[in-house]
């Protein structure tokens, strides 16, 4: 699912999540990054990177997706953060 997430770029450039706005309106303020990972291999037309974050007492993977524009196109470049939910909700979801 893409998030929202508020974050700090420094003068040299490293990207630090400081909270992730879930699509309710939720603020989930990080804690600790534990793990800063760099960009992979290219996949469908984006780089993603790997961040290991701590809310509280519990542990999640947040993920950078770069997605490169297009300049013959005019399609700019797309910055977008992302992590795997689960939607508790459905019919038949054991709790």
């Amino acid at each position: 699912m893409y998030v929202n997430v508020v974050v700090h770029i420094s003068d040299e450039g490293r990207i630090d999540p400081l909270a992730v706005i879930w699509p309710d309106g939720h603020v989930y303020r990080i804690d600790e990054i534990l793990f800063r990972g760099q960009p992979g291999q290219m996949q469908k037309g984006a780089k993603t990177a790997r961040y290991r974050v701590r809310f509280g007492r519990h542990e999640t993977d947040l993920y950078l997706e770069h997605k490169q524009g297009n300049p013959a196109l005019g399609t700019p470049d797309k910055l977008r953060w992302w992590v795997n939910a689960v939607d508790t909700t459905l019919q038949g979801t054991a709790s």
